[in-house]
């Protein structure tokens, strides 16, 4: 065990408190093409940038058309996950 070795671990605790539950729960039309672990762009009411998405869980009520979709958001300048 070293110093290095902790940091990561640090590093890597951060990421699984803070960024995996950065989610967004979206009510829609039934969009039948959409899957699970699809990256999707997404600008949130009142901003003017997109973000990225990676789709969740996909929820559809077929009486009336519509979806639920649970996203998490998407940070592709975050460090790899480390293997233990």
């Amino acid at each position: 065990f070293s110093n290095d070795y902790a940091r990561q671990r640090a590093e890597y605790e951060l990421y699984l408190s803070a960024r995996l539950n950065d989610t967004v729960s979206v009510e829609c039309v039934a969009i039948p093409w959409l899957e699970v672990n699809t990256k999707v762009s997404y600008t949130p009411y009142g901003k003017d940038k997109a973000q990225e998405y990676l789709i969740k869980s996909i929820s559809i009520e077929a009486a009336s058309g519509t979806s639920s979709i649970e996203m998490m958001r998407f940070y592709p300048e975050f460090p790899t996950i480390i293997n233990y």
